[in-house]
Order: C-alpha cells, then structure tokens, then sequence
C-alpha cells in the first residue's frame, strides 16, 4: 500500500502523539498510520483487561466451546448473533484472524447503556482483525456490511451504546459499517476500512466515528446512470448530534462511468428511509473536525438540510475537484446548510480548472429564487485556502449570509478568487504564500514569518456546542476560544 510522501509527516507527528496513551497489544498493520491522537486513542474506550468477556479466533476457535476464554474461543462471527449483549459485555476478536462472507448483525437486541457500553475489540498481537467480502447471516450470496445495526420483530430496541474498536473490513461493494437511523450512541474508532463503496454509513443520534484510516474507495453502483450511480465515500452522514473526528482518508475516489470520478472524504445525505422522514429529515450538531484528506474526490459533498454544521481542524490536499460542494438547489429544491468553516487547511494547489471551485455552493441557474435558498448561511473564518483555479467560482447565491474573513488565501499558478468577479471579495483576508515549514513532506505547520500567525479572530457566538471540536489544534495544542486565533490548523 503506498500513502503518498505529502502526509507521512503530518502522520508521524500524530503517531507520537497517540503513542503515549496507546495500548501495548495495539500493533496496526503495516501501511496503516494512525491518526488518532490526544485522548481519543481507542485505549481511552477499550474495556478493562480483567472485564469477563467472549472471545473470537477465526483460527483456533470451535463453535461448540463456550467462547468465554482465550484459550476456548468460537470461531464463527454468526456464533455472536446467538447472544443478546447486555450492559458492560466484552466481544474481543483475536487479531490475525480473518473471516470471509461473514458479518456482525446487531439487530436482536444486544445494547449497552450509557455507564456501561457493549465493547468489541481486539485482543493479542498481530495484524487487526480483518472481516472481508462479508454476507449476511442469513443468506451467504447475499452482500452485506461487515457491521450493521437494525431492529429485528423480536426485540423491543434497536442497538445502542455500542462501541466497535480495531477492526479491519475491505471489498464491500456496499457500506461497510452501517447505523441504522434508530440506533444510537454508536462508537466506530480505530478501524480501518479499504475497498468500500462508503465506509461508515451513519444515520441515527449521538453517533461517532473517531480515529479511523479508510482509504481505496470502490464504486457502489457504475451503471452510467448519474441519477443511480455511486460509491468511494469516506463516510456518509446525517444525523442529530454527530461526530467524525480524527479520521484519515486516503484516495476516497473511484472511476465513474457518470461522472469521470466520484467519491469522497464525507458525503452528506439527508434521505431518510429509517423512520419515513425521507427527505424532510433536518440533520443537527455534525461536527467535522481534526480529519485528514489526501487524494480524495473532494473533501465534502452535500445534498440535505443541516443547522449547526462544523468543519473544524481538517486538512484536505490532492482532490480533483475542489474542497466542498453543496447542492443548493440542483437536485432539490429544500435543501439548505447553516455551516462554519474554522481553522481548515484546504489545499487544491493541483485541481481541475473548471466546475464551482473550492468552495462550491451549487446552484440552478434557472431557479434562483428558490425560497430556500435563504435558510443557507456559510460564515468561512481562519481558514487557509490554496488553489490554482479559484476560491468560488460563478456565483454566490446565497448573498450576505455568506460570511468570510480573517482567511489566508494564497493563489498559485493562475489562481483567482472568483471567476465572475467580486463573487468572493477578500476585504479581511490575507492574500499571500502561508508559509508553511513543508507542505511538500506534509507539515502544514506555520513558520516563523507565516502570515497567518495571529491573522485570525475568535470563533465567537454560540460555541457551547463546538467548543471542545475548537480548543485544540491538529497537532493537539489546546488554547482558549479568546485568544487571538492564528489561521490554518496549526497554531504557530
């Protein structure tokens, strides 16, 4: 697996810090960098090593022992589905093992509670454990996600406070990691996810995906039908109270017979087929922040409704096509965002010179009074954005409710900041080279003489909501909201 030079720096610098809180057993696979960091190594949520639990050997293990040791554990992965988890169980994977057209299905009750969570993890030492090409339990010709969460007739809740920590799952055509919209307070964290046509799928409330490496993205459907096709998503999203945190996507992105390529870090899709809200389904509270992009489609494309959406902390390079792309009213007419972009690094310094640009607020030219239009609102503050074509390309139809200041924009090559001009005004910004001490090797940090050394401004209003996703940068370093901000996602 190659990952591309311009990252292992950054990478490294986020290793060492999560090696000091990391579990002795945790030994990632080569190629796989971690990102997570601070206290959100999955130490921090990997249960007590005396606690009681199952064990799963897909090598050494027997379905007829009991599962409760080390030494007689199951073998198969449908063995677990026989048990209703309750309240502080354990289910740990032996790493090593590898399970093919097999999949955990919490559909039968199983479900923690907020004290006391049902854990599955790891245990031993070796490669993580790896589910691959999965099927349901039901039906092996049937493709499934390798984890999924539902609601079978005989249980009386759907699955909650469940955390699922250090698992491999690869070449799902499909969603690899589904939660249901009825599930909730879900924890996906430091697992890796390759060859997926969307590696989390995430609907439902107070649900996380934190520290994850998911990277090589497939196409879910290629049939040539752009209002069908789709697939190479990072994670997919919508939701009440959500967090995607500390995440690396790597080459989220897949040739696309609609649309040249498609895929992406973070897809934001708001139908809802869980509860029947369908598209009238309103997300709230998704934040966004201290995750890395590299050689994605793009870092964020969105087609939903959303109040209190937070991009914070991310680092984005090597996308074709720009950083952000919300469909405003081009394949609906409801959609709307009320969005803040604070302390990002966008870097599309090689991007294609066409489409909507970096940050793209997609639009029918022929609707532009489409009353919703009014309910968007982007306020863009601390950011430095790098590209070659331009910041915003044809139109701002979103008016005054667009807010950007205090951002360090640096144009290279025949960059601009709009191509219809003043659509992107940089009254408040600073235009110039950032400075960073070697993007080329990934450090996006600030050097000495860096222009966005206190460029910025607090992230002020209602913050109580994002305040702990804007106290630290991406290298960990935690300030107060109060201080005079430096832009980018490192302070100096």
């Amino acid at each position: 697996m190659k990952i591309s030079t311009q990252w292992l720096a950054l990478c490294f610098v986020l290793s060492v810090i999560s090696c000091a809180s990391s579990s002795p057993d945790e030994d990632p696979p080569m190629g796989f960098t971690s990102y997570i960091g601070l206290n959100h190594s999955t130490a921090h949520y990997r249960s007590s090593p005396d606690a009681p639990a199952y064990y799963i050997d897909s090598q050494k293990g027997n379905d007829a022992h009991d599962g409760r040791s080390a030494d007689r554990p199951w073998q198969s992965l449908s063995r677990l589905h026989s048990v209703i988890l309750v309240p502080g169980d354990v289910v740990r994977l032996c790493r090593g093992s590898v399970w093919t057209g097999e999949s955990l299905f919490f559909d039968n009750g199983s479900a923690g509670s907020p004290l006391k969570p049902v854990i599955i993890e790891a245990y031993g030492k070796g490669d993580l454990p790896h589910i691959t090409k999965p099927a349901a339990l039901w039906d092996k010709n049937k493709t499934w996600p390798a984890i999924s969460f539902g609601q079978n007739t005989s249980s009386t809740a759907p699955g909650a406070w469940i955390r699922i920590l250090d698992l491999h799952v690869s070449h799902i055509p499909g969603v690899a990691i589904a939660l249901n919209g009825k599930s909730h307070d879900i924890l996906i964290a430091g697992c890796e996810i390759s060859q997926s046509a969307m590696g989390v799928s995430i609907a439902g409330e107070n649900q996380k995906v934190i520290g994850c490496y998911i990277h090589d993205g497939v196409m879910g459907v290629d049939s040539g039908d752009p209002s069908k096709d789709w697939g190479a998503n990072g994670v997919g999203v919508r939701g009440k109270n959500i967090e995607i945190a500390w995440n690396y996507f790597y080459r989220c992105i897949a040739p696309s017979k609609s649309f040249g390529t498609d895929g992406g870090a973070i897809e934001f899709f708001g139908y809802d087929s869980d509860a029947g809200s369908g598209w009238e389904y309103l997300s709230d509270n998704i934040m966004i922040h201290h995750n890395g992009s590299d050689g994605s489609d793009c870092f964020i494309e969105a087609n939903s409704k959303v109040t209190r959406m937070l991009l914070s902390y991310n680092v984005s390079v090597n996308s074709p096509n720009g950083a952000l792309l919300f469909h405003l009213n081009t394949i609906r007419t409801d959609t709307y965002y009320q969005v803040t972009l604070a302390h990002n690094v966008l870097d599309a310094r090689n991007s294609q010179k066409d489409g909507w640009g970096l940050i793209g607020l997609l639009v029918d030219w022929n609707n532009l009074t489409s009353p919703n239009l009014a309910l968007s609102s982007l306020t863009a503050r601390n950011n430095i954005f790098i590209t070659n074509y331009a910041i915003m390309s044809w139109i701002n139809p979103i008016g005054n409710r667009l807010v950007h200041d205090h951002n360090v924009i640096h144009l290279v090559n025949d960059g601009r900041l709009s191509v219809n001009k003043d659509i992107w005004p940089a009254n408040g910004e600073t235009l110039g080279d950032p400075l960073f001490t070697d993007p080329a090797s990934g450090d996006y940090s600030l050097t000495g003489k860096s222009p966005a050394i206190r460029a910025g401004l607090p992230i002020d209003g209602d913050t109580s909501w994002k305040a702990e996703a804007l106290a630290v940068d991406l290298a960990g370093k935690r300030y107060q909201l109060s201080d005079t901000a430096d832009c980018g996602a490192f302070s100096y």
